[in-house]
């Protein structure tokens, strides 16, 4: 039975359709009993953070040069070097919280964000 449900979230904040469609998701399924954990990029955007604290959902947040996959829109805030040392990190701790927090599914809701799909291969 599914309990426990990862979401990796695209940018960590409220100012887009895909954050406040999947943070709504996360709220009615924390209203139905689910325990929800959601990671995204440390953005430090304090109105994100204080809706998952409000809402309950544990969220944790990971330092990033570049949250999305490599192509994606947007700029690369470091060196080759540096955004697959990011990427590595970033696989190993969500595989950790996924170990810790005992997870069932992992979800998100954007093409961009390919470390659901890798996680559990690893």
């Amino acid at each position: 039975m599914i309990k426990n449900i990862l979401f990796i979230s695209p940018t960590g904040t409220l100012d887009n359709g895909a954050e406040i469609s999947i943070f709504e998701f996360q709220k009615k399924l924390v209203a139905m009993g689910y325990q929800v954990v959601n990671v995204t990029q440390a953005s430090g955007d304090k109105v994100y953070i204080e809706a998952f604290e409000k809402a309950g959902i544990k969220n944790i947040m990971l330092n990033a040069v570049k949250w999305w996959w490599e192509e994606a829109p947007g700029p690369v805030k470091g060196t080759k070097r540096e955004l697959y040392h990011y990427y590595r990190e970033h696989l190993s701790q969500i595989q950790q919280i996924v170990k810790d927090e005992k997870i069932d599914i992992i979800i998100t809701n954007s093409v961009n964000m390919f470390q659901g799909a890798l996680v559990p291969k690893i």
